[in-house]
């Protein structure tokens, strides 16, 4: 499986975000725009229910550690999925209970559609994400459309409820529903397109689909630049 430059806190260049709460099982799109005295303001808007549509563009897919502060711009040590890796960042300090703050493994992608506004930077660093992520890639790698160079335009249709020790999180079910060529407002191409091989008896598969999970742990200190937002009315799906 897997997949900006971290946006600056104080800016226009923040890339709109499409979220996933694996503690809710809910998918939000989050905005930011200057009030009327000129402050940045946040607004979350779930569409868990509507279930939008949105093209996933795993070729410019980055993975590798993140660290989510709240209140704070996410630190990002990501590389182009398939890429070396360093090791896993140093903490950055202490919580406020003294333990140490550690980065975790995580993911960040392109994702666009009319249905949620253009184009916005879909990333997460739970387990529960991530396992919904990879299946998602899994058959992403899988089908002989992704080999052609498209991307696959998908739904959350499910969030499934994954206990472990006293907590439950909900893993999220994406369904491809149609592919489509990759928008030139996505930027260029980072990650090559899956090689389609075929075997005998069988349809064309990737030769990268085995390695998905695994590339979840890689990571680079020199991130993709990010591809500028375009007016929803640009997409074509």
């Amino acid at each position: 499986m897997a997949f900006m430059q971290a946006p600056s806190s104080a800016g226009g260049d923040f890339l709109p975000i499409l979220a996933y709460k694996a503690n809710q099982g809910r998918l939000y799109t989050v905005d930011r725009a200057q009030n009327g005295a000129g402050v940045w303001e946040t607004t979350e808007t779930e569409v868990t229910m509507a279930q939008p549509a949105f093209a996933v563009d795993f070729g410019r897919l980055e993975v590798g550690w993140v660290l989510f502060t709240r209140g704070a711009a996410p630190q990002w040590h990501m590389a182009p999925y398939g890429s070396p890796t360093p090791a896993q960042p140093p903490s950055p300090g202490n919580d406020d209970g003294g333990k140490a703050i550690q980065f975790r493994m995580g993911f960040r992608v392109p994702v666009a559609g009319n249905a949620i506004g253009g184009i916005r930077e879909f990333a997460g660093n739970s387990g529960r994400m991530i396992d919904g992520m990879n299946e998602l890639h899994t058959a992403f790698e899988a089908s002989p459309e992704a080999s052609l160079g498209k991307i696959p335009v998908v739904k959350m249709v499910n969030a499934v409820p994954v206990k472990i020790g006293q907590s439950t999180n909900f893993q999220p079910v994406f369904e491809i529903i149609t592919w489509v060529e990759r928008p030139d407002a996505l930027g260029p191409r980072t990650v090559p397109t899956p090689r389609a091989v075929t075997l005998s008896g069988s349809a064309p598969i990737s030769e990268m689909t085995q390695q998905a999970t695994a590339q979840m742990a890689r990571a680079s200190v020199a991130p993709a630049a990010a591809p500028k937002r375009e007016m929803a009315d640009a997409m074509p799906f």
